[in-house]
């Protein structure tokens, strides 16, 4: 089973611990924590109480609590038939066996997520994140996205303060995005020429165009503004920002993402930008590591 992601959106949108929820739905820390993470059954009594407890209008967590007990006596049923047929000397223990190992080997050709590699390889990522995605794209998308969440009166953007902290968390997002950009330019440039030159020689470097929000000290030294940027932010606070964003700016309905596509577009534009966030805390992480 996979982490109940929307368990974990609606407690952090909320600003609640897990202790806090676990108290509410009358279970132990554990057994909550072992619920948002997929490792136990949601089952639809609980998830009823979720929504109430959330005051969800659209029943989330009881379709997800539905959903889960479907497929687990789907495994159960799954199970019991293999149990009769080895019975009925239809199958024997052995093919039984290969029949699971089958369905593993099958889940095994799922691709890795993206955001998956970011504690082992933040290097990677961001490579994989770059070539499909350059920066002046990524200023235009993340302003479109800007633009939709404060717009969205029905959501905690309504709030000033909210469009505020927002506003000022973009601003500092622009300056971690270039520095990536920045950092990633020249790894490919010190591979290309096998040398660690200055950075006032490297080609992006010189130009203005690629590095608008940056001042010149920011430029010579990119990974110090991602030492700044999380100083100043935790993952935490990080998570909790981007999904008001994602929520605030998905459910726009009058600021460029009527279309199905176009909200597919953006959710593919979130999973690049905050993986290009977690690979940056990564790195700063291993840098400033004793």
């Amino acid at each position: 089973m996979t982490e109940n992601i929307f368990m974990r959106y609606f407690r952090e949108k909320n600003n609640l611990s897990q202790e806090a929820v676990a108290n509410a739905l009358h279970m132990s820390k554990e057994q909550y924590a072992e619920l948002e993470a997929g490792k136990s059954i949601l089952k639809f009594e609980t998830a009823k109480h979720l929504d109430a407890f959330f005051k969800s209008e659209t029943c989330y967590f009881y379709i997800l609590g539905l959903q889960n007990q479907l497929m687990a006596t789907q495994d159960e049923l799954i199970a019991l038939l293999k149990k009769q047929a080895v019975g009925n000397g239809e199958l024997s223990e052995e093919e039984a066996s290969n029949l699971d190992a089958g369905e593993s080997s099958e889940l095994e050709k799922i691709p890795g997520l993206l955001l998956e590699k970011v504690a082992q390889n933040p290097t990677q990522v961001i490579q994989e994140v770059f070539k499909v995605r350059d920066i002046d794209s990524i200023r235009n998308d993340t302003w479109n996205w800007i633009k939709a969440a404060i717009a969205n009166n029905k959501s905690s953007c309504e709030e000033e303060d909210v469009r505020l902290t927002l506003m000022t968390f973009y601003k500092d997002l622009l300056l971690l995005l270039e520095a990536l950009h920045l950092i990633n330019e020249k790894g490919k440039w010190e591979n290309a020429v096998g040398t660690t030159g200055p950075m006032d020689a490297h080609p992006t470097a010189q130009s203005q165009d690629q590095h608008r929000d940056l001042v010149y000290e920011q430029v010579m030294n990119p990974e110090q503004v991602l030492k700044t940027f999380y100083e100043k932010y935790t993952l935490k606070q990080l998570r909790f920002l981007f999904w008001n964003w994602l929520d605030a700016g998905i459910s726009n309905e009058g600021v460029g993402y009527d279309e199905g596509i176009e909200r597919s577009f953006l959710l593919l534009l979130y999973e690049h930008i905050y993986c290009l966030v977690e690979a940056a805390y990564n790195l700063n992480e291993n840098a400033t590591r004793p």
